[in-house]
Order: structure tokens, then sequence, then C-alpha cells
């Protein structure tokens, strides 16, 4: 049974809680330092999306992957055409980013849909399905553009690479 101790240390465990989430939300409206910025997503023991980007005041000037790979296929290296084209649709996804203040648009990874242009697949599918597919169904893109938000999201939580 708690005792009025108990009741004490679970106060102090609450309130520190709270001021853990709520610096790294202040973090996120303050601002990022300026700098040169690294992060990965990985699974299952494979590195899957690495990037680096510059930020200046909160924008991106620069990105890149670093690597990018799913299954064991390099993306970057790969000269099959179909995985060429779903790297190209990756890099237009961060792209997206350049010239934004990353605090305002890495959600808006979460739908690569309204960011990437994909107009081969479009040929492909019926008119109800262009919106819903014209991503997902050719590349998979969609299921993959949280795996690059959570790569940016990595190296923010990481601090500044390179100065």
């Amino acid at each position: 049974m708690f005792n009025r101790k108990h009741w004490w240390i679970l106060a102090l465990l609450l309130i520190g809680l709270t001021a853990v989430s709520g610096s790294a939300f202040a973090c996120m409206n303050m601002g990022f330092e300026d700098g040169v910025y690294r992060g990965m997503f990985s699974d299952r023991g494979e590195i899957q999306v690495n990037v680096e980007f510059t930020l200046e005041d909160n924008v991106v000037t620069a990105i890149r992957y670093r690597h990018l790979a799913h299954q064991g296929v390099d993306y970057l290296q790969s000269e099959d055409e179909d995985v060429h084209t779903l790297a190209g649709q990756y890099k237009q996804l961060i792209d997206y980013l350049v010239g934004k203040d990353i605090r305002d648009h890495v959600n808006d990874l979460h739908n690569p849909g309204e960011i990437i242009e994909d107009e081969s697949a479009e040929d492909e599918l019926p008119w109800w399905e262009l919106e819903r597919y014209a991503i997902d169904a050719f590349t998979g893109a969609t299921t993959r553009g949280s795996k690059v938000v959570s790569a940016l999201r990595d190296g923010l939580s990481r601090g500044v690479y390179n100065y």
C-alpha cells in the first residue's frame, strides 16, 4: 500500500516527467542551432534511412540521403529502373524541405502523396485510385515517409553533428 512517502515520490516523478516532455516541446518551438545534422532510422538491425541536413535559422538549406535501403536493396546504388524511380521519389520527398522551417514542415512528409509527383503510375491506375495509390502501389513510399521523418527527428534529437 502507498504511504505518504510513496505519494511524494510519485508526485515528484510526475512533475519531472512533465518538465522533461515540456522542455522537448519548448525546444521544437524555440528552434535548433545552426549546423549540420545527421540522423537515421533502422529496423530489425538494418539501417534503412540515413540523412544529413543543414539548418540555418531552423530553415533546411541542404539535405541528402547518406543511406537509403530496404530489405537489402540499396536504393542509392541500384541500377534497377524501378528502384531508381523510387530513389528519385525519395529525393523529391526530402527536397520538399529545402527552404522551409523544419519545425513547421517535417510532419508534412507523413503525406508523401501530396509532395511526390509520379506521373508514370497515373496512366496505369483507374481514376478513383489515383489520389490514394499513385505513390503507394507503385513504390510503397507512403509507408516509408514516416521512416524519413523518424530519421530527421533522430538527427534533431542528437544535435549538431558539425558546425
